[in-house]
C-alpha cells in the first residue's frame, strides 16, 4: 500500500488548521480532471490538497485511510473523488458527497450499469444504439459490432469485433452494439439537484485520442436542442443529484444523436467545460474563475498521441483554438511522438 494512505488529517492539512478558507482534498489526483479541478479551485480561493493514493480495481484502501477521510469530512473538508474507482469507493462509505451547496448522491452510480441506463433511455424515447447483452443474440446480418464493458470501471475493454467471433474471444462483462459511424463524440456536462437541471455545458469532441473511446484532443462549444432535451429527460427520470456528463454519437442513419453513456463523475475535458462555461464554474465552485469564455480548445499533450502528420495538420487547422497542456505527460508523449515517425494518419 502507498504510504499516503497512512496520513492523518493533521499531516494532510498541516499549518492550515486556523485558516477560514474552505479546504478540499482531491482523490485520484493525477488524472486530467483532478489537475484541472485543483487549479480552478485554487483560483477560486480554496485550499487544495491532493491524495497520492492510487485507486486500483478490486483493491480497497486501508482502514486507516478510510478513518482519515472520515475525519476530514467531519472537520468540514470537501473530499472530492474525480475518477470512477474513487467515486465508487467513497460512496460505498458515505451516502453523499458534499461540495459547497452541491450534493453528489450515491444513487447516481446506477448509471454505471450501462445496459440498465440504455433501457431507461429507450423508455424515455431517447435514441440508443442497438444493444445486446449476449453475443448469441446479435442478428446474423451484422458483420461487426462495437463492444465495451457493461459496467463502468478502471479496466476498460472496448473495440470493434468482427463476426463471427473467434472461439477464444472473452465475452464476459461486455455488451455489444451496432457501430455508429464517425469519430466525433458529443457531450453535455450538467449539474442537477433531484432531477432539476441547474446548469448545462454541451460540447463537440472534434478529435478524440485515441480515436476509439479516448479523451478530447480538440473540442468546441456546441448547441443542439435535441442534446439538451435528451439530457434533461434522463436527468429528470433518474432524479440525478450532482455533476455528470452525458455522451452521445451522431447517427447518420437516424439523422439523430444516440446516447452512449452517462459518466457519474468529473470528465477528462473538464478544463474546457470550466473555461467555456463560466456559469458552470460558478455553479460548481460558487465563483466564476473566468469572466469571459473560450469557444474551443486543443489538448496539446493528447493531440501528440496521433501521428506526426496528423498532429501538424490538425494543429494548423485549429491554430486559433485555446491551447491547454498537461505538462507532466508532455515529455513522455513528445518522445513517443518522434519515435513513431511520420506514419499514416489514423484520422
Amino acid at each position: 500500500m502507498s504510504a499516503a494512505i497512512q496520513l492523518s488529517k493533521e499531516e494532510v492539512f498541516k499549518d492550515l488548521d486556523h485558516t477560514s478558507q474552505k479546504r478540499c482534498y482531491i482523490l485520484d489526483s493525477e488524472n486530467a480532471q483532478a489537475l484541472s479541478l485543483a487549479s480552478h479551485l485554487r483560483a477560486a480561493g480554496f485550499i487544495v490538497e491532493k491524495s497520492s493514493y492510487k485507486f486500483l480495481e478490486h483493491v480497497n484502501p486501508s482502514h486507516e485511510f478510510l478513518e482519515t477521510i472520515i475525519t476530514l469530512l467531519n472537520e468540514g473538508v470537501y473530499v472530492i473523488p474525480t475518477g470512477v474507482l474513487s467515486t465508487r469507493w467513497l460512496l460505498s462509505n458515505v451516502n453523499t458527497i458534499k461540495f459547497g451547496d452541491l450534493i453528489f448522491s450515491a444513487e447516481n452510480l446506477k448509471v454505471y450499469n450501462k445496459f440498465w441506463l440504455l433501457d431507461v433511455a429507450q423508455k424515455l424515447n431517447v435514441p440508443i444504439p442497438q444493444t445486446y447483452m449476449n453475443i448469441q443474440n446479435i442478428p446474423a446480418y451484422m458483420k461487426s459490432v462495437f463492444y465495451k464493458n457493461n459496467t463502468e470501471g478502471a479496466n476498460k475493454r472496448l473495440g470493434i469485433l468482427d463476426l463471427p467471433a473467434k472461439d477464444d474471444f472473452n465475452c464476459n462483462g461486455l455488451l455489444f452494439q451496432e457501430i455508429i459511424t464517425g469519430h466525433d463524440t458529443y457531450g453535455v456536462g450538467f449539474i442537477a439537484e433531484n432531477g432539476i437541471i441547474l446548469t448545462l455545458a454541451p460540447h463537440h469532441e472534434i478529435i478524440s485520442s485515441p480515436a476509439l473511446g479516448g479523451s478530447a484532443a480538440v473540442i468546441e462549444k456546441f448547441h443542439d436542442s435535441r442534446l439538451l432535451d435528451y439530457t434533461t429527460r434522463l436527468v429528470q427520470e433518474l432524479k440525478y443529484t450532482g455533476w455528470g456528463l452525458a455522451e452521445y454519437k451522431f447517427c447518420d442513419t437516424r439523422n439523430d444523436f444516440v446516447l452512449m453513456e452517462i459518466n457519474a463523475k468529473f470528465w477528462a475535458s473538464l478544463e474546457f467545460t470550466l473555461q467555456a462555461y463560466p456559469e458552470f464554474s460558478k455553479c460548481l465552485m460558487g465563483k466564476k474563475v473566468y469572466n469571459s469564455s473560450v469557444k474551443n480548445m486543443i489538448f496539446l499533450d493528447r493531440l501528440l498521441l496521433t501521428s506526426p502528420s496528423t498532429f501538424l495538420k490538425r494543429l494548423w487547422e485549429y491554430r486559433y483554438c485555446t491551447l491547454h497542456c498537461e505538462y507532466r505527460s508532455l515529455l513522455k508523449r513528445l518522445v513517443k511522438f518522434f519515435v513513431r515517425g511520420f506514419s499514416k494518419s489514423q484520422y
